[in-house]
């Protein structure tokens, strides 16, 4: 009896551990990007303006803490994802677990997506709930949302325009960003021509 379990404890050693794992070239891969994408346009759309627009933060404030949490739990999961995702070695779908989790463990992206998910929402309990601009290091995520787009561009009948489609809604998001902060720095230097008035007087 003794013998047997230490033939299985050697097996187990050998073989190492497979798990069920996800093709990049999939279905269930694009459409997980698809599902990502949602949360990290979210972040790129709304932070900026919640920043900029005191109103809009406050006045709304339950809903873009549900929003957040949300978009912080679909972060969690594409992590995992990630860790589930195969890779090709030598033409073949690498399926072992532990080679899987340190492939992504060693890569840059996962240091993005660590960096990422720092709780800087703690930092409401010391600035407030009117600064939600601590919420910017969820925008490095945007590489997932960029290989949407690019698997899409392969699997459309229409490259071209899905291009150009991703060409206006970069300068969309650039003209927001953009719109956003001039009205902020107009807030601020109109704040400050107002009070060096009031004090002069």
């Amino acid at each position: 009896m003794l013998c047997l379990c230490r033939r299985k404890e050697r097996q187990e050693k050998k073989d190492p551990k497979e798990i069920t794992v996800i093709d990049p070239a999939s279905n269930q891969y694009y459409y997980w990007l698809l599902v990502i994408t949602v949360p990290v346009m979210y972040n790129w759309t709304f932070i900026i303006a919640r920043a900029c627009f005191e109103e809009l933060q406050t006045d709304y404030l339950y809903m873009w803490f549900f929003l957040d949490f949300a978009s912080d739990a679909l972060y969690i999961a594409d992590m995992v994802f990630r860790t589930r995702t195969g890779y090709l070695e030598q033409g073949l779908l690498v399926k072992e677990e532990l080679k899987l989790r340190e492939r992504y463990m060693e890569s840059f992206q996962f240091k993005l997506d660590a960096a990422s998910m720092v709780p800087t929402d703690v930092l409401y309990l010391i600035l407030g709930v009117k600064f939600p601009e601590i919420r910017l290091n969820k925008l490095l995520r945007f590489n997932r949302m960029m290989e949407f787009f690019q698997r899409t561009e392969t699997r459309t009948n229409f490259p071209n325009a899905l291009r150009i489609s991703n060409l206006v809604m970069y300068i969309v998001i650039i003209i927001h960003w953009n719109a956003c902060l001039y009205y902020s720095f107009s807030k601020a230097i109109g704040q400050y021509y107002y009070y060096s008035y009031y004090y002069y007087y």
